[in-house]
């Protein structure tokens, strides 16, 4: 059983991330039609609509995360989606190809495909399979209410540190951007 102030920062995490990923998809549409097109897994006219979709798809797993009647469709959806992005970086790993920017976030934030950016999915994964297990009946106090949001403001920041830290390419391991490197 999952404490419910845990459950509570990582959906409110969660529906912040897909906000602003989407967000970002939406501001910079035509770079990340680009970053999807540079993927070279999907035909163009899919590209097209892939870049539609995957934003839509994002603000609709983050509404609703922040609607308690909506959390599990929510966390479904965003397990969904991080299991798709998370396998399209894997297989380009394995294809061993120059690294091409995710696309994540904009052109303000590039983010090479790596090992390292396939962790960060595969812990996103599992922060949202931890938040489809059942909760502990355990009330939330004043002070859990006053914690979430503080937490998942903390969340934000570590994530959008460590996504720096993936983009400037600051340590060696960062570097590293083949298995058998």
């Amino acid at each position: 059983m999952v404490d419910p102030l845990i459950h509570d920062t990582i959906v409110y995490f969660l529906a912040a991330l897909f906000f602003y990923s989407g967000l970002q998809k939406w501001i910079h549409h035509r770079y990340f039609i680009l970053s999807l097109a540079g993927y070279r897994l999907f035909p163009g006219k899919l590209v097209l609509i892939l870049s539609f979709l995957i934003p839509l798809s994002e603000w609709a797993a983050s509404l609703c995360l922040f609607f308690p009647g909506g959390q599990t469709y929510g966390l479904i959806l965003a397990l969904g989606l991080l299991g798709v992005f998370s396998l399209v970086i894997f297989i380009k790993l394995l294809q061993g190809e120059e690294p091409a920017d995710c696309g994540c976030f904009g052109p303000g934030l590039k983010l090479e495909l790596s090992w390292i950016l396939l962790l960060r999915n595969l812990v996103l994964l599992g922060m949202s399979a931890l938040s489809l297990c059942p909760q502990s009946h355990r009330p939330l106090t004043f002070w859990d209410q006053l914690f979430s949001p503080w937490i998942t403001f903390v969340f934000c920041l570590t994530f959008a540190a460590w996504n720096r830290i993936l983009s400037n390419n600051s340590l060696p391991l960062l570097k590293k951007k083949n298995l058998y490197e």
